[in-house]
């Protein structure tokens, strides 16, 4: 069992549907075909209150360890209208993460596919309209893993624009997956591991609730 990257799971979306790439998208970004699914997940996402997690069985908890405020954006891979989701404009929701503290959560329905991605201030843009912050990605009860959950902290959208990155940890039942602010992490897909794989955090069937801490300092 293994997470994937966002860029490879778009390669998998645009080998699988007729999507509308926006200009600019370079082949690097949808080069990593190493697997494409069978269909897409259609899970639904929210935010909620991050007091509720205990009210749902698939949740993600994120947490702003800086001293400023974050602005953040949660997105399906593949939205409602086939387009990619962590493009500007194809999001689900966007929120802000207050200084020293501040808390949010999100819910989301089995076989649900996607990500969030935070920026001080605002999150920053590719200059085609990617999203391109350090990414937390996530699968919840994939049908095709029998169920299987998994999590991972990516960089790489960032670092294939040439972007600072800022540090991003992601836990669950004992395991992290985690980006330092000086660039180096664990577990992670850094810039330039695109190739890589068995990344990030595998969940057997359970509800689960991953702790995300946003603007982390590793």
């Amino acid at each position: 069992m293994h997470a994937l990257s966002l860029l490879v799971v778009a390669a998998s979306a645009v080998s699988a549907l007729s999507l509308s790439i926006p200009n600019g998208l370079s082949d690097r970004a949808l080069s990593h075909r190493r697997q494409l699914p069978p269909r897409i997940p259609t899970g639904n996402i929210q935010i909620i209150d991050a007091a509720d997690v205990g009210n749902f069985d698939y949740t993600a908890t994120l947490t702003n360890a800086g001293n400023v405020d974050q602005a953040c954006v949660c997105f399906k891979t593949i939205n409602a209208n086939g387009q990619l989701g962590f493009f500007q404009g194809n999001e689900e929701f966007e929120f802000v993460l207050t200084a020293n503290g501040g808390a949010a959560a999100i819910a989301a329905d089995a076989d649900s596919l996607g990500g969030c991605t935070c920026g001080a201030g605002s999150v920053p843009l590719t200059p085609f309209g990617a999203f391109a912050s350090t990414f937390f990605e996530f699968r919840f009860a994939n049908l095709e893993r029998a169920g299987w959950s998994d999590a991972v902290a990516s960089a790489t959208v960032a670092g294939a624009a040439g972007f600072d990155f800022p540090g991003i940890n992601v836990c669950a039942i004992g395991m992290c997956s985690t980006i330092n602010s000086d660039g180096t992490g664990s577990n992670a897909y850094l810039p330039g591991y695109e190739s890589e794989d068995r990344l990030g955090l595998n969940i057997a069937p359970r509800p689960i609730n991953f702790d995300v801490t946003i603007a982390y300092a590793g």
